[in-house]
């Protein structure tokens, strides 16, 4: 059995004083009393009637609980280290079920911070919070039997695992100390089953109860024994206040620059890439001055931790921790100095110290900064001079409020509710005259504001204005100073940003100019050399839209951050030249993309009302490897909804990255002239014409993502969990639902001080949707009042409560926009039409035929007054109609689809994606009625457009192709039918696929038809055989559509002659059909006459038991 450093790892029950845990513990200043371990539950309880550790872990948490919190909080699913999206769940009512069927395809369930929705966990967490004085959380992982989740790795933080159910085995390996930086690369933290650090592991087999102790680094990996395995992990995070990282924040403290001082994020970088060394393992420990030391039986801690042992085992919960000191005393921060030049010591010692970086600092003898070569040696000399009591106690004061933060986060949590959208959860009715406060407190910060100063090109910023005073491979030698601050022997009052590095920024400011001249100041473009995928991001905030501005540019400037992007927020003088101002973004864009200080070869321009909140993933470079050929110059994401003016919903400009190229250059330039600009029309709907026109090859270097991708769709704009839809753009909604959604957003970011999570905002947002509902404003948006962005408001709560599953409260949401439209704005006001159609659609989309009817031509009559009847509005409210009436009455139908194809056609074009939709609607009518020749042309332009426009993997491109397809194998022309499907699904395998799993089935088990009729039989063989074990699989063997296609599947293998096969199929069909969906159903009817043919062909008779 090998040993790892710290001590030997032993097998179960065979340390029970838990010494092997205890040597690496001392990295966390944690004197652990005499069998800690063994006496687990003795230790934590908190319980009432619970003696046993199992019987503690098995009452606050199991697989009942998984599958609850699977519907309140999703999970992702894993396997072998590899994750599974399509498998994943974002909170929904079919959540549980998607649980069970990834833990039959044998996939691990990972979910993240359970403590947060779970009252008892938050508890638990609480203790084991105040018994190690670190901020941590809760992870459980739930893992079927003999399946591995994850291979070889290792994590940033500290961990304890709680074998909660079932078995486990665990292989303890060597050990690697992370570099934080690092871990943004997903690949970073795992180890190949070759490395040398998994040559020689020990196992512990751990059982329901048990513990395990892994440090940080701990080399890694755990496999379930017999039966299903369900673990909680609790993370620690002592990389927050490690050696490396106190000596960090304090050199902040010292000099808080990010462009001349000591928080310059290449020296941050560089300090967390060489603490990563073995050989400096002592940095990744907390400091001796801060530990607790054991004394006699006790456990002393510093007085600054304030977490005693007073307060544990059996207490009642109390809302502020005690023991809490108001400072750090003398002593103690004379040591922490002590420590810390120690770290200094380690570091410049390192080979790694003598190698020079690019900084910025100020020459003696000069006003401003410059950028040049210095050697980390330096710097920390400079840091070594000016260590003291001062700045030391400054960051013990800030990681005391972090550990404040922390503990009212589990406080609050230990009294939720588990229904996170619980009515009660969305009774909003605040005091007004407290909201009108706040209101008029804002208005007066804001009074007299003025950017114009703000960072807006680079000629003009400090950074780089002496060109030229070091050379490429000079290293620099002139005196310069680190402009220490004057000492006050007051705490900072904005000690929130006073956080240890790694941490999040911008979130102490009391004023919008403070937030926002923040935010541009974080990552600036310095024009140093970059990896070719790093991007630069561009917005710009003018006044009117200060209100919610001021936290989503901090939201923005963190997430830049958190990946190694710059950012910056544009703040010059409008250009006009007779174009609507707010179109002037084309010009910004040009300025960044065409700026000869800028190194990143993209630019992402993102509007004040958007915000990134998958802090997991690197969002922009993976977009950019997945997407970008050399070709690519535009990527951008599909907008069904979307509707900009006038604008044909093909993709939505609010977020759009751009690579910097002449070519982009010369398109960005062409945009901003086009005369189209200058009558009225929006930036958008001058960008889609320029796209179907093809200017400049527009279509060729233009990608067009799928909606969701790298923006918001404009209906849902919240429809998944960050991991699948990565940006939250507020476009069209009021100044009051961006701040709330945006303000909570940053709170959440900063109060919580995730090092790596992603921000859920669906729950803030429905609940501002909701109040607005409630008591419906004025519809400001970005300073303007817009009847749209009112009526906004209640189509997009209604979306969110239909997801929600509580169609009747979607509905009511959708009569009371219609009243709130008729009362505020009249009966005859184009936006009371709208929304009078939008509460038909639904309520046909319910089923309610005979009231949606009446509506939708109420509404359609109102739109033709109005408009005229060869307005597109009164087209797409036609074709709504007829989409009500075309299963009942198809030929009122025809008539309604002719006359949007006939008008879209004329309007927009025939290569226009709403003619190509309402071509498909036609073609449908028409072959209701049994016109299939009138049919099949339309549909050949549909799909030959949608391709064209949206590209041949995009969903309504598969969808087009299917319906032909379709049409193709109703007129026995299985042949033609087959090269279609090919083709479609060809392309969703050559791209990220854009449409279902369920829709990639259903077009696998077509063309296995259109095979079979051709007597390919072997080929439809596989393809059936597919679509079966796929859907066994994914929805298990007795859901009605495995049962489906397991009678394809027969049909097909009746047919090669393998009848006891076929046999076997048909009866599992026939009878799990019948039992599922009933005796009636034309899925059972098929699959019992298909199965009668085959007993007749063998000159057998069905069996009565069948009758």
């Amino acid at each position: 059995m090998s040993a790892i450093e710290g001590g030997p790892v032993e097998r179960r029950r065979k340390d029970p004083t838990g010494k092997g845990a205890a040597s690496h513990l001392k990295e966390l200043g944690i004197a652990l009393p005499q069998n800690f371990f063994q006496d687990f539950e003795d230790r934590w309880r908190f319980l009432p009637g619970s003696t046993k550790a199992a019987e503690t872990l098995r009452r606050i948490w199991g697989l009942k609980s998984v599958l609850k919190h699977a519907v309140l909080g999703g999970f992702k699913a894993y396997e072998f280290g590899i994750p599974r999206p399509s498998y994943d769940a974002a909170p929904a009512d079919d959540a549980a079920r998607r649980a069970k069927r990834a833990l039959q395809r044998n996939l691990t369930l990972v979910q993240n911070h359970v403590h947060r929705g779970d009252a008892l966990l938050s508890r638990y967490l609480r203790q084991a919070a105040l018994l190690f004085g670190l901020p941590g959380g809760l992870n459980s992982y739930t893992t079927p039997a003999l399946a591995v989740g994850f291979g070889y790795h290792f994590d940033p933080s500290d961990a304890i695992i709680l074998q909660v159910e079932g078995n486990k085995t665990w292989e303890i390996c060597g050990r690697r100390f992370p570099n934080a930086f690092s871990f943004s690369n997903l690949t970073y933290n795992q180890i190949p089953n070759d490395a040398e650090d998994v040559a020689n592991c020990s196992e512990v087999v751990l059982r329901e109860g048990d513990a395990l102790y892994l440090p940080v680094g701990q080399v890694h990996r755990a496999q379930a024994n017999k039966a299903l395995s369900i673990h909680l992990t609790m993370s620690l995070n002592r990389q927050f206040c490690s050696a490396a990282a106190v000596l960090l924040n304090v050199a902040e403290q010292i000099n808080p620059s990010k462009e001349f001082g000591f928080a310059q994020p290449t020296f941050v970088s560089w300090v967390h890439a060489t603490a990563a060394d073995p050989s400096l393992a002592r940095l990744h420990a907390v400091p001796p001055s801060l530990r607790c030391r054991p004394r006699g039986k006790q456990r002393v801690c510093p007085a600054w931790r304030g977490f005693l042992d007073d307060g544990l085992a059996g207490k009642a919960l109390a809302k502020d921790p005690p023991g809490l000191p108001e400072a750090p005393d003398a002593a103690m921060l004379s040591a922490c100095v002590e420590d810390l030049r120690e770290v200094v010591r380690l570091l410049k010692a390192h080979p790694a110290s003598a190698k020079p970086l690019l900084l910025g600092v100020r020459l003696a003898g000069k006003e401003s900064p410059v950028v040049g070569k210095l050697p980390p040696t330096q710097v920390l000399d400079g840091i070594a001079q000016l260590l003291g009591p001062q700045p030391c106690n400054r960051t013990l004061l800030a990681w005391q409020k972090l550990l404040l933060r922390q503990h009212q986060e589990y406080y609050e949590a230990s009294f939720r509710l588990d229904d996170f959208f619980d009515e009660e959860l969305l009774n909003l009715d605040e005091d007004e005259d407290a909201e009108s406060a706040e209101a008029k407190l804002i208005r007066e910060e804001l009074e007299g504001l003025n950017l114009s100063e703000l960072f807006a090109d680079v000629d003009e910023a400090t950074m780089g204005s002496h060109p030229g005073a070091w050379g490429d491979n000079e290293t620099m030698t002139t005196p310069f100073t680190w402009d220490y601050p004057e000492e006050s022997s007051l705490p900072d009052p904005y000690m929130e940003q006073a956080l240890p590095e790694g941490r999040h920024v911008c979130c102490g400011h009391r004023t919008a100019t403070a937030a926002l001249l923040c935010a541009n100041s974080t990552v600036p473009p310095l024009g140093e050399p970059v990896d070719e995928l790093k991007t630069l991001i561009v917005t710009y905030a003018t006044e009117h839209v200060h209100s919610f501005a001021q936290y989503s540019l901090p939201l923005n400037a963190n997430w830049a951050r958190e990946f190694g992007h710059s950012f910056v927020v544009d703040a010059r003088a409008r250009a006009s030249g007779g174009v609507d101002v707010k179109n002037s973004k084309v010009l910004v864009k040009k300025h960044w993309v065409d700026h000869p200080k800028v190194t990143e070869g993209w630019v992402l321009w993102i509007g004040a009302d958007a915000v990134l909140v998958n802090f997991d993933t690197d969002i922009l470079r993976q977009t950019i490897r997945l997407h970008a050929t050399p070709n690519t110059q535009v990527i951008i994401t599909r907008d069904p909804h979307g509707r900009a003016g006038d604008s044909m919903s093909l993709f939505n400009a609010d977020v759009i990255l751009i690579r910097r190229s002449p070519w982009s250059s010369q398109f960005l330039q062409r945009w901003w002239d086009d005369a189209r600009m200058k009558e009225g029309r929006t930036d958008q709907e001058v960008l889609e014409l320029l796209y179907v026109e093809d200017v400049l090859g527009a279509r060729n270097a233009f990608v067009l993502l799928p909606p969701g991708a790298l923006n918001s769709d404009s209906l849902s704009i919240i429809a998944g969990p960050p991991s699948d839809q990565p940006v939250v753009h507020l476009g069209g909604h009021g100044d009051a639902v961006r701040q709330h959604v945006f303000s909570e957003g940053l709170r959440v970011l900063c109060q919580e001080q995730l090092a790596s999570q992603s921000l859920e905002l669906r729950s803030a947002y429905v609940k501002a949707l909701w109040q607005e509902v409630q008591s419906p404003g004025e519809g400001r948006s970005s300073g303007h009042v817009h009847a749209s962005t009112l009526a906004g408001h209640f189509q997009r709560l209604a979306w969110q409560l239909e997801e929600l599953r509580r169609p009747e409260e979607a509905l009511a949401v959708q009569r009371r926009a219609l009243a709130v439209m008729e009362r505020r704005l009249g009966l005859q006001h184009h936006q009371t039409h709208e929304t009078a159609l939008a509460l038909g659609v639904a309520l046909r989309d319910h089923g309610r035929l005979g009231e949606a009817e009446p509506q939708l031509r109420a509404a359609c009559r109102g739109m033709a007054r109005m408009f005229g009847k060869k307005h597109r509005d009164v087209f797409s409210c036609a074709s709504q109609l007829g989409l009500a009436l075309v299963e009942q009455r198809p030929k009122e139908a025809e008539a309604l689809f002719r006359r949007a194809h006939k008008g879209y056609t004329k309007a927009l074009g025939p290569e226009s994606t709403a003619t190509a939709t309402a071509a498909l609607n036609l073609a449908e009518s028409r072959k209701r009625l049994g016109r299939p020749d009138e049919a099949e042309p339309l549909l050949r332009a549909a799909a030959k457009t949608r391709r064209e426009a949206l590209g041949p993997g995009s969903a309504e491109a598969w969808e087009a192709e299917r319906a032909l397809a379709s049409l193709l194998l109703d007129q026995r022309r299985p042949a033609e039918a087959e090269e279609v499907l090919r083709r479609i699904l060809a392309a969703q395998t050559a791209e990220a696929p854009t449409v279902s799993t369920q829709n990639l089935l259903q077009g696998r088990s077509d063309l296995a038809h259109s095979l079979r009729v051709q007597n390919k039989v072997h080929e439809a063989e596989v393809n059936f055989r597919l679509v079966y074990e796929s859907l066994a699989l994914r929805e298990g063997a007795s859901s009605p559509n495995a049962l489906a296609a397991a009678s394809n599947l027969a049909s097909v293998l009746h047919e090669a002659g393998r009848r006891q096969e076929a046999t076997e199929l048909f009866e599992l069909a026939t009878d799990g059909l019948k039992r599922t969906l009933g005796a009636d159903h034309p899925n059972y009817k098929a699959a019992r006459q298909n199965y009668e043919d085959l007993k007749r062909s063998a000159g057998g008779k069905l069996a009565a038991a069948e009758q």
